[in-house]
């Protein structure tokens, strides 16, 4: 009989600490980026507005870049960094 009770009180003990810490992250939630990603109070607004975008999810027409690109590899593979990179750093220092 004690053995029974101690297994019925388990059942309502692991239950109770379950609310207990879900009651606990919607009062105090975390404030990491990840939780306001996929927390379950930011999940239907996430939905909303995957679903109700104006732009489209493809490329319409194809990306123009003016980048002369066996340059930039040339410069990568003998010197192991571009041209112009070593002076923007100093300049953003």
């Amino acid at each position: 009989e004690f053995k029974q009770q101690c297994s019925s009180l388990r059942l309502y003990a692991f239950i109770g600490v379950n609310v207990a810490i879900v009651i606990s992250l919607f009062t105090n939630p975390p404030k990491s980026s990840y939780w306001r990603t996929y927390s379950p109070l930011y999940m239907f607004s996430s939905m909303a507005g995957a679903f109700g975008s104006k732009q489209p999810l493809f490329l319409t027409e194809k990306a123009e870049r003016e980048v002369d690109v066996p340059d930039v590899y040339k410069q990568l593979t003998l010197n192991r960094r571009l041209e112009g990179a070593a002076e923007e750093e100093e300049e953003e220092h």
